[in-house]
């Protein structure tokens, strides 16, 4: 599961911060707090537990509960760890979308992103989140923020929320290049499907049950990766391998048709009409 934070109707706010060492044995029971919760381990480990699942979180790992969770943590041994308690809208969400459909141009002409589009926010968080390449860099930032607390400056408080949205960001940066890699294999996946399968009748439905993900994300893999609907890309396959067999077969129009799964050859010649400008009887 994804949350995704909302970062414009009103920034993540974080309202209370510190650094704790916890000694074996340390099991606090269960709690639910209000805010969302965030934990970084700097050292040691411990088990969270909510939502029917456990979690041990280790050295450089991260571990998000939303807020008004039930929760439980403990350690046998010890655990080191900064924790962030924040405001915030979250979402949740199944998939992290590849594009967050930004229009950034010079002269900052942006049009703000409207969630009821089908985008979500930019910033995304998951339970757990490990990413070891970055872990230095996350210590460095929770330590600048540890810093700000003992600063009299007037600004202090502002930079040490910024800097807390920079960790946010950056974690939401981490999943999305995890995330990047596994939508691309999938993509292809399904791209692959569709070719050796070309000569049925394939549905969003089929493809969302064939991979077992839901048909939503299917058609937002479509969008983001081809700029089209999962229907249009599947007639255009079939209309382009409908154009080679016109050009290498023998087959006549009504047998292409019936072959790509066509029930009705004069559906099959509208579209093929459409597409390339002729019919199938005067393509060459």
């Amino acid at each position: 599961m994804y949350y995704s934070v909302s970062f414009r109707e009103a920034l993540p706010w974080c309202t209370y911060f510190g650094r704790y060492r916890q000694r074996a044995p340390w099991d606090h029971q269960g709690k639910m707090n209000p805010m969302n919760l965030l934990v970084y381990v700097v050292d040691g480990q411990a088990d969270f537990s909510f939502g029917g699942q456990v979690y041990t979180v280790g050295a450089g790992e991260w571990m998000f509960i939303p807020g008004c969770t039930y929760y439980e943590a403990k350690t046998d041994d010890f655990c080191d760890y900064y924790f962030f308690h924040f405001t915030g809208k979250l979402k949740e969400c199944e998939h992290i979308l590849g594009e967050t459909g930004n229009r950034w141009g010079l002269g900052y002409t942006a049009e703000p992103l409207d969630d009821s589009h089908g985008f979500a926010s930019p910033c995304y968080l998951s339970e757990y989140m490990s990413f070891a390449e970055s872990s230095s860099s996350f210590a460095q930032l929770c330590a600048k923020m540890n810093h700000k607390l003992f600063t009299s400056q007037p600004e202090a408080e502002y930079e040490f929320q910024l800097i807390f949205m920079q960790i946010l960001l950056d974690l939401s940066r981490c999943l999305r290049n995890k995330n990047e890699s596994t939508e691309v294999t999938l993509i292809n996946k399904i791209v692959y499907y569709i070719n050796e399968n070309i000569t049925k009748q394939i549905s969003l439905s089929d493809l969302a049950d064939h991979f077992s993900i839901s048909k939503s994300y299917v058609h937002l893999l479509f969008r983001n990766t081809f700029k089209t609907t999962v229907t249009e890309y599947i007639r255009g396959v079939k209309l382009e391998y409908a154009a080679q067999l016109l050009r290498t077969s023998n087959m006549n129009i009504s047998e292409i048709a019936d072959f790509l799964g066509y029930t009705e050859p004069s559906y099959f010649s509208r579209v093929f009409r459409k597409r390339y400008g002729q019919p199938p009887s005067k393509f060459e």
